[in-house]
């Protein structure tokens, strides 16, 4: 039988890591669509810009081939974040892989007017903070992702090529995913 205390810490908990995530996902892609110049809401959300910048930086021409891909963004996303599943589990690299394709979306569904940063969070933070909860929480959670990254030896402002080597190389079988996808359109 659980105890109710612990029922009711476990789904505060939940909801903080939803709420967290949401934040950070929708700082993000915000970021990403304006190039905003809103400081960051935590360390886990100013580590997604750098980390994501940097494989956006190395990997351009694939992320912009990306735009390409047709059909409603939050249903491309939800397909793309399943393959990333089915393609051999998470990693923080496939997280920022996905993470950065939704920026590619909401970039395209501007122009569109098919999807905004937060509809494309929601998705995300539906995917990571309830469907992959116990991967997310295992890992850390953001303050996991941040210490991932910082423990990696680059802080904002550092040129670390050795560690966005190392990124894209992680995050190469959930890009394969999505070259999966450029294909079969």
């Amino acid at each position: 039988m659980d105890c109710p205390i612990h029922s009711s810490q476990q789904i505060s908990m939940s909801v903080r890591l939803r709420e967290e995530t949401s934040q950070i996902l929708e700082d993000f892609l915000q970021h990403h669509l304006d190039g905003g110049h809103q400081p960051s809401p935590s360390p886990a959300a100013q580590t997604l810009r750098r980390v994501a910048g940097e494989m956006l930086d190395k990997n351009r021409s694939f992320f912009d081939s990306c735009s390409q891909i047709s059909g409603n963004p939050k249903d491309v996303l939800q397909t793309v974040a399943a393959t990333l599943i089915e393609d051999g589990g998470l990693n923080w690299g496939r997280i920022v892989s996905l993470i950065m394709f939704a920026g590619v979306l909401v970039k395209r569904s501007k122009d569109q007017r098919t999807a905004t940063p937060k509809e494309l969070a929601e998705v995300l933070s539906q995917f990571l903070a309830e469907e992959q909860r116990d991967w997310l929480q295992s890992n850390g959670g953001w303050n996991g992702f941040h210490k991932y990254f910082s423990n990696k030896g680059t802080l904002p402002g550092q040129d670390n090529n050795a560690i966005s080597g190392a990124l894209v190389a992680v995050a190469g079988f959930g890009l394969a995913g999505l070259a999966f996808l450029l294909a079969v359109r």
